[in-house]
């Protein structure tokens, strides 16, 4: 990440010199938080009071590990019931808080400390049993499919610099064969995950289930939405016919690499023209056969929409991202 972007009000940052005396004052607490506050010294090297820009990220999936870092020190420090160190932190979070982050090729975006302040209140469990999930009927319902696609079009906006049209969303999203489920906030019912893929055969019952997206609001790290989301998407009775479920990963995607790992994703293939990973999990015992593992989502797309319409997609999309581009460069 580059802080040295001089067109940006200046800020104030966490003091590196308050992170680095709240790490020893934990004691053994801090063993596995070690990684953690490396991350959060290196992202915020400067001294309270002093005036900085704001954060640059190189990636915009760079801040993925950081609220990563910020979520899992609170559920620490939560659990010790101390208030010497509580209010340390809390003194740590509290210059972040509505922070302005520059994405290039995303614009403006503002640092949000809100789940790292309410794991840090009330502790990780109580905001994980804040979240709910369920099966959406996206091929049906009209208003969740809409509701679904501006989720889909704002996390990757956010995670990758880029999105799909939204007309493109609706058009897949309205095919039989897709299964979506969903993470949400029980109190305002607003997206905060998904996951969802399609049948990548002609039929309900074919062999593989293919994932095309699982993701949640970068600020719900260390909240198990992935995990539950894919433990929600296993039980489906659809899905579960399957042999497989299927999925690809950008090869330097580090963090989603491993995350599916864990899940019991191994890989099958790795595609040297794109740089992605096609990973499997197995459901059944019926070996997987895909020659082709790069082309699921596009034989998938081609038959669900049609030409004329995915080619005025593919120029609007790419316009669009041009357009961001050189205004947020």
């Amino acid at each position: 990440m580059d802080t040295s972007c001089t067109c940006c009000s200046p800020v104030a940052y966490p003091a590196k010199s308050d992170l680095t005396e709240l790490k020893k004052s934990l004691g053994d607490a801090k063993d596995d938080l070690e990684d953690d506050f490396k991350l959060l010294e290196e992202t915020f090297p400067h001294k309270i009071g002093e005036k900085y820009p704001q954060i640059r990220l190189i990636h915009p999936r760079d801040i993925y590990p950081i609220y990563n870092a910020l979520n899992r020190i609170s559920a620490t420090i939560h659990d010790l019931h101390d208030d010497k160190f509580t209010t340390a932190w809390k003194n740590i979070l509290d210059p972040l808080r509505g922070r302005y982050i520059y994405n290039i090729g995303v614009g403006e975006g503002r640092f949000d400390i809100s789940i790292a302040e309410l794991i840090l209140k009330n502790g990780k469990k109580e905001v994980e049993e804040s979240i709910s999930y369920k099966k959406a009927d996206v091929v049906n319902d009209q208003s969740t499919r809409e509701k679904v696609v501006n989720y889909i079009r704002q996390t990757d906006l956010e995670a990758f610099g880029s999105c799909f049209q939204k007309g493109f969303l609706d058009a897949i999203l309205s095919d039989k064969k897709i299964v979506c489920y969903t993470a949400y906030e029980k109190t305002s019912d607003s997206i905060k995950g998904i996951i969802w893929g399609f049948y990548s055969n002609d039929d309900n019952n074919s062999n593989t289930f293919h994932v095309w997206e699982m993701s949640r609001k970068a600020n719900q790290a260390f909240l198990k939405i992935g995990t539950k989301l894919f433990e929600k998407l296993k039980e489906d009775e659809k899905v579960k016919t399957c042999s497989h479920i299927t999925l690809n990963v950008d090869e330097d995607n580090k963090g989603a690499y491993n995350f599916y790992r864990k899940m019991g994703f191994t890989m099958i293939k790795k595609d040297p023209a794109t740089d992605k990973i096609f990973m499997a999990y197995e459901i059944g015992t019926e070996g997987i056969t895909i020659e082709k593992p790069s082309q699921v989502t596009k034989t998938f797309v081609m038959k669900a929409v049609f030409l004329p319409k995915l080619a005025f997609y593919y120029l609007m999309s790419k316009i669009e991202q041009a357009c961001r581009y050189i205004w947020f460069r």
